[in-house]
Formats: structure tokens, sequence, C-alpha cells
């Protein structure tokens, strides 16, 4: 097996989602160059996704920001943040399945070589390359891969360019903090500071710490059957619940 896919593995077990696959079962799948060609795809994708969840196109595009940059952020970040390594993945070997009602379900990645530093074990492994620091392959990726779905939303939409460029800013720092603790969802959050100061276009404005989640904008994904409510923050919470979830979440163990 190639080192990058034993990574896939290692990630879906962590239950990263969407799932990583190395094939495209069934129909529905495109490329994120596909996705992102002419705005054809995507934008239809959106148009669906106001349609099915009733929500105005500049509603949709912020969740789109997240929702497809997510798909892949997240993959990226698990793969540093747990072992210092990234899968190089590319808009023509990275690929969603779109339903028809607008979402991005599952993502596959057609085995891309794997992102080392001196001194892996892993480095001189076919399918390996070493990398002389991390952070940049992870911040370059993140740019590469985000900025046309990027151009591509806010042509189809009335989106800006800082408030896109913050929603992908705040998946990567969602990514590192995640559902932590409040000591290591603090530090974390600073590593993923310290990256995205020199992001470019990622460096937009500072996020909140702590029990509010680092979101800008409603993702929305309360509205997919099977998935649940943001914790804590979800507009549609009550009052009452929120207020558990809060205080459920600074009574973890530190």
């Amino acid at each position: 097996m190639l080192p990058a896919n034993a990574l896939l593995e290692r990630y879906n077990a962590a239950d990263g989602y969407p799932p990583a696959a190395t094939t495209r079962d069934g129909d529905g799948w495109y490329t994120l160059r596909e996705l992102h060609s002419d705005g054809g795809v995507l934008a239809a994708q959106m148009r669906a996704f106001v349609a099915s969840s009733g929500c105005p196109a500049q509603t949709a595009a912020t969740h789109m920001a997240g929702w497809v940059t997510g798909s892949f952020i997240r993959l990226l970040v698990f793969a540093y943040r747990e072992e210092r390594r990234l899968p190089l993945l590319t808009a023509d070997g990275t690929a969603l399945r779109v339903d028809p009602d607008g979402w991005f379900d599952a993502l596959s990645v057609d085995a891309p070589a794997l992102a080392v530093l001196p001194g892996d074990p892993l480095a001189g492994t076919p399918g390996v390359v070493v990398r002389p620091a991390m952070e940049a392959e992870l911040v370059g990726s993140v740019l590469a891969l985000s900025t046309p779905v990027i151009d591509t939303l806010r042509g189809v939409s009335r989106l800006g360019r800082r408030t896109a460029w913050a929603l992908v800013a705040d998946t990567v720092m969602s990514a590192f903090a995640g559902e932590l603790p409040p000591a290591p969802a603090h530090a974390a959050a600073a590593e993923a500071d310290r990256l995205l100061a020199g992001g470019g276009p990622l460096a937009v404005r500072r996020r909140w710490i702590g029990p509010v989640p680092l979101a800008s904008a409603c993702c929305l994904a309360y509205k997919r059957p099977g998935l649940e409510h943001c914790e804590r923050v979800c507009p549609t919470l009550d009052d009452e619940t929120r207020r558990e979830q809060i205080t459920t979440w600074l009574r973890q163990p530190t």
C-alpha cells in the first residue's frame, strides 16, 4: 500500500469527514478542476442548494466556501497535525461526489505523493518526497486548491473576497482546534494562527477561540439528513440546550 493511502485509512479511522477514498464508486464525481471549470458544476450545485434549503444565494455561497474547501482542508490538517506529513493533493486528482440537492458528501484522492520532512522514516520510500518545511507545503496546498473555488463562488454571488477567505481561514482553524478541550484548543489555534499569518489572503482577521466554534456564518449543515447541529452556536438551538453544551465543553479535562 502506498504511504499516502495508508494515511487516508488513518484519517477515516479518526472519523475524518467526508471520508477519503481512493476509488470513485457510482456517479456524480467531479474533480476539483471540473467543479470550477467555467463555473459550471459548482454554480449549478449552488443553485440546487438554494432550491433545496430555501436559503438566499449569498448564504449558499458562504456555506459552500467552507463546505467545499473543508472537504480537503480537514484531510490536509489531519496529516500535518498528527504526523507532520502531507498528501500532495492536486485539482485533477482530488474529486468530490455531488448529489441533486447541492451537497458534497464524499472525497476521492488519486494516489497522491506523500510529503515528509528530512529524517522521516518514510523518506526514500516509493511515493514519498522530502520537503524542508511542512508549514509552507500546507499553506501552499490550501491556497492552490481553495483559490479557484473562491473565485467561482464570488463570480456567482455577492460574496466578498475578504469574507470568502475568512471562511476558508475559519475552516483551517476549526480543523486544528476542532472539539478539543479548552487548553489544547488554545494551543492548536495558536499554531493555526502562526500558519495563517503567512498565508496571504488567509491572514484576514482575528478569530474567536473558546466555547464559540470558529465560524463566520451558519454552515447550514444541520439541514443535511443525518448530520447534526453545530455544537453550542447553531442558531436553531434553544437557549437551554446551548447553555448545557457550553457547560459540558468547559468541564472537559484539560
